[in-house]
C-alpha cells in the first residue's frame, strides 16, 4: 500500500556484490523492477535481483518514484507492521497529510480449481488533528533486506534436512533505528536472527498453525501464521554491518505447494521488512 503525494525516506542499508556493482531491492538510483533505466535493486515476488547503479544518499529524500512512499508491504504473515511501539524510547510515525490519497496493489494465490470472492480489509490506528509531522517525531520508511543481495531470491532447501542461509554483510550509509524488523519465510522456514556489526540483536520465530491445518493431498499442512516480534528498535550507524541468518528444515514443516502443480513445492524465500526512523538532517 503507497501514499501518493508523500516523497519516500530513502533506506541507508545497500549490499555492495562481487561485480563491484550494487545489490539488493532498496530503492536507489534508477527504476524499481525490470525495464526502464538500470535499478538499484529491483525485486519482484519470488523472482531475480537486478542491480547496478549507485545508491542514493541516504541525506535527500527522494525516489525514483517522485512523491510515492509505501505505507505498508507484507506478505500473508498474520503480523500487524508498527511504526513506533508502545513504551519504545525512539518516537516515529508516519506522517499522512489530509491532502494525501493512497494506493493498494495486492497478490493473491488460489489453490482451488474454482472462483473465489476476496475481500481486503486493514485495521490502522492513528493520532488525529495532526497538520503537520511533530518535529519530536522521526520520519519513517519502510525497507527490505534479504539473505542473497546478489543473486536469486528463490531458495531451494534441501527436503531431508534442515538449512542454514547466511547473508553477506550489508553496509549501513546512514544512522537511524530499525524498527520493527520481521522475517518474510515460506512454509518450511523456521526463524531469522539480526546482526549488527556480529552482535546478535535479535530473533524471530515463525509460528505455524495459528489457523489450523489444511489436508492437501492427505498430508497435514500447517502455514506460517505470525511471527515473534522484535519489539526493541536496533540503532544502526553510519559504518556498521548488518547481517542476517535464517534456518530452513522441511522435514518439519513443508513448501507451500505450486499453485500450478500441488505435489509440487514452491520456492522459499528469506527477506526482512522493516520500518527505518531517521533522524532529521
Amino acid at each position: 500500500m503507497t501514499t501518493i503525494g508523500r516523497p519516500m525516506v530513502l533506506m541507508p542499508i545497500v549490499a555492495k556484490c562481487p561485480d563491484g556493482k550494487w545489490g539488493g531491492f532498496n530503492f536507489g538510483s534508477g527504476t524499481m523492477g525490470a525495464g526502464g533505466t538500470p535499478a538499484a535493486g529491483g525485486m519482484s515476488h519470488g523472482g531475480g535481483m537486478s542491480h547496478s547503479g549507485a545508491p542514493t544518499s541516504p541525506t535527500k529524500r527522494q525516489s525514483p518514484l517522485a512523491g510515492i512512499s509505501v505505507f505498508l508491504g507484507q506478505g500473508d504473515d498474520g503480523t500487524a507492521m508498527t511504526y513506533m511501539q508502545k513504551g519504545q524510547k525512539v518516537k516515529a510515525g508516519y506522517y499522512i497529510s489530509k491532502s494525501a490519497s493512497t494506493n493498494l496493489m495486492t497478490e493473491v494465490i488460489n489453490y482451488r480449481n474454482a472462483e473465489q470472492e476476496i475481500f481486503v480489509s486493514l485495521d490502522y490506528e492513528y493520532i488525529p488533528n495532526m497538520p503537520t509531522r511533530p518535529k519530536e517525531y522521526l520520519d519513517v520508511g519502510m525497507g527490505a533486506i534479504n539473505v542473497e543481495p546478489c543473486g536469486s531470491q528463490n531458495l531451494k532447501p534441501p527436503l531431508d534436512k534442515a538449512m542454514k542461509y547466511v547473508s553477506q554483510a550489508w553496509d549501513v550509509q546512514g544512522d537511524g533505528f530499525l524498527l520493527d524488523i520481521k522475517p518474510h519465510l515460506h512454509d518450511g522456514g523456521l526463524d531469522m536472527t539480526f546482526f549488527v556489526n556480529g552482535v546478535q540483536k535479535c530473533t524471530s520465530k515463525a509460528v505455524y498453525g495459528v489457523s489450523g491445518a489444511a489436508d492437501l493431498n492427505g498430508q497435514k499442512w500447517e502455514t506460517i501464521g505470525a511471527y515473534t516480534p522484535c519489539l526493541e528498535p536496533i540503532e544502526i550507524k553510519k559504518g556498521d554491518k548488518l547481517t542476517m541468518e535464517a534456518n530452513y528444515d522441511l522435514t518439519k514443516h513443508r513448501l507451500r505447494p505450486q499453485s500450478t502443480d500441488h505435489n509440487e513445492g514452491a520456492e522459499a524465500m528469506a527477506m526482512a521488512i522493516f520500518s527505518f526512523a531517521r533522524p532529521p538532517y
